[in-house]
């Protein structure tokens, strides 16, 4: 398979540095990172009189023989899958610029044109995950996550987020876009997904726009569920 992956992980913020070095030894890669945090509700945490759980989350994009060695060495070194260690999952991806990338990035035109006979070509409709992406105002990410937990969402990852829509489009939406929002990255099995979508788009029958989600397919997850696809 001719196919580039953006892996994606979240961990405790602690060890953010220390996976980034992981990352960075085994895939030679850039990896990017904006701090999070998880998506227990704020009522909880003050009821349990804990603060909410900072998280790195890390971005990198690699080759089909190099993920799948990161996925072992997550497992074997990092022990990604022990509880409450964190969760990592590759998504396919569609595209990306050729331009320049031979001087900025060589890898990636190398990892583009790599041949792993390992690998399968899946149709969209195989992948038994999903990852679901909620833009979300600020003030109902709590009000979401405990709609989509009653779907069936077993946690997420929460990234500060700021909308750059033009003033027409803020206009048409009716909703000030440009305000600060919330990213949340939810990891669900692929037949839990439609139920926890609209659970999320029920939360604007009230006529409150409070989120709008779109899913992507996830190839190979690690932590969290304890399984994975091809990884």
């Amino acid at each position: 398979m001719k196919r580039l992956y953006l892996m994606m992980t979240s961990v405790n913020r602690a060890y953010g540095d220390e996976f980034t070095s992981f990352f960075r030894s085994y895939s030679n890669s850039a990896v990017f990172t904006v701090t999070g945090e998880g998506t227990t509700s704020r009522e909880d945490l003050a009821l349990l009189g804990l603060e909410s759980t900072s998280k790195a989350v890390l971005f990198t994009v690699v080759g089909p023989k190099i993920k799948r060695q990161l996925f072992r060495e997550l497992r074997r070194v990092m022990h990604i899958d022990a509880p409450n260690n964190g969760i990592a999952m590759s998504i396919p991806m569609k595209a990306i610029t050729i331009m320049g990338i031979e001087q900025l990035a060589p890898q990636f035109y190398d990892w583009s044109n790599e041949e792993d006979p390992s690998e399968e070509n899946t149709d969209m409709n195989e992948f038994k995950y999903e990852l679901i992406v909620v833009i979300a105002n600020q003030d109902s990410t709590d009000e979401i996550m405990t709609a989509a937990r009653a779907a069936g969402a077993r946690g997420g990852t929460l990234v500060p987020a700021k909308g750059t829509a033009s003033a027409e489009v803020r206009k048409f939406f009716g909703v000030n876009i440009s305000e600060g929002k919330d990213m949340i990255f939810i990891v669900t099995k692929s037949a839990d997904r439609p139920a926890i979508m609209k659970a999320i788009t029920d939360k604007n029958a009230s006529g409150k726009l409070m989120a709008v989600s779109f899913s992507l397919p996830v190839d190979s997850v690690a932590g969290l569920f304890q399984e994975d696809i091809n990884g």
